[in-house]
């Protein structure tokens, strides 16, 4: 599941704002002259927001699945209907009412993104080697 599922999946939930978070990070270490673990972490969250005429009820979840963007959807539309009414709350805007479009989303990198980086790091990490020396 990728942001824009999960936005689909909140707002046809009956959420009237979803907002998706995408995260991912590359990462490698390094330990006795030697590359020892790399990896690549991603997360999703997604924040369902439901207004009910003047009142407001969010929730965020961490996203698993899509059944975890209609839940979270469901419980905005409960707190907005037990919330009271916002003292300064006015129409939301509609799409023609915004400027600009959809944000645009990063690519996603693999490990193959820290090459440039892990080749240099390789050369100096083998000449300590052979001078006897230790890295961590």
């Amino acid at each position: 599941m990728d942001g824009q599922e999960a936005v689909e999946a909140a707002l046809a939930a009956g959420t009237t704002i979803a907002i998706a978070a995408e995260a991912s990070s590359v990462n490698c270490r390094w330990a006795n002259n030697a590359l020892t673990t790399n990896g690549v972490e991603r997360s999703l969250s997604c924040t369902a927001i439901a207004v009910d005429e003047r009142s407001v009820g969010s929730d965020a979840v961490d996203v698993t699945g899509p059944d975890d963007c209609r839940r979270a959807a469901g419980r905005a539309q409960v707190a907005a209907g037990q919330s009271p009414p916002a003292q300064d709350a006015f129409p939301l805007l509609g799409p023609d009412d915004a400027p600009g479009g959809e944000a645009a989303g990063g690519e996603s990198q693999g490990p193959d993104a820290l090459q440039p980086l892990v080749e240099p790091l390789r050369r100096v990490l083998e000449r300590a080697h052979h001078d006897d020396l230790r890295c961590f």
